[in-house]
């Protein structure tokens, strides 16, 4: 952010004054503010992302108050490791089905194309009750059906511990302690 800040001065431009710096999640809660909103708002801004998870809350005072109230996260969350989680599944499922460990160093390519599909079959999931993936364990066609509650089964101990984070939220400890 420094960086950018300096690029307009050395071409010609005004220099941009940084006033100072904030969290990624804190900002990534701030991008999406652009609706209306009514004064006094309280905002929870949940993003698991690619592989991590970020929560923000802010109070809205109005346009131009706004206030962070708490922000947290959990690194080594979300996509690319549901997608170790799917390939770990599909491993388990050859195993059983074939008697083929995909991790043994004979399939190390098709194992690489496994994370590509499996990570076509989440997205998938999202749309549908089930997916195929169709991949090749060296010589071996397979064919490997994945679950939305397979998948259900894979993200659950992650969202429960983003609730946990949440709920931890010193704004939720308020409420908690005087109800």
């Amino acid at each position: 952010i420094l960086e950018a800040a300096r690029i307009p001065e050395r071409n010609g431009g005004p220099e941009l004054k940084v006033l100072g710096l904030i969290k990624e999640p804190v900002a990534a809660a701030l991008y999406y503010f652009d609706q209306p909103l009514a004064d006094q708002t309280r905002i929870l801004v949940y993003d698991l992302g690619g592989g991590t998870f970020d929560v923000t809350i802010l109070n809205v005072k109005d346009e131009e108050n706004i206030e962070v109230i708490s922000t947290d996260g959990l690194s080594h969350a979300g996509g690319s490791f549901f997608d170790k989680d799917i390939v770990e599944l599909v491993r388990n499922k050859v195993r059983e089905e074939k008697g083929i460990d995909l991790f043994d160093e004979a399939y190390t390519h098709d194992l690489q194309d496994l994370f590509i599909r499996a990570e076509k079959v989440k997205k998938e999931l999202s749309l549908r009750g089930s997916a195929n993936i169709i991949f090749r364990a060296g010589a071996t066609p397979m064919n490997i059906t994945v679950t939305r509650e397979d998948l259900n089964d894979i993200v659950k101990d992650t969202c429960d511990k983003t609730k946990r984070k949440i709920t931890q939220a010193p704004i939720f400890q308020r409420r908690i302690s005087t109800a």
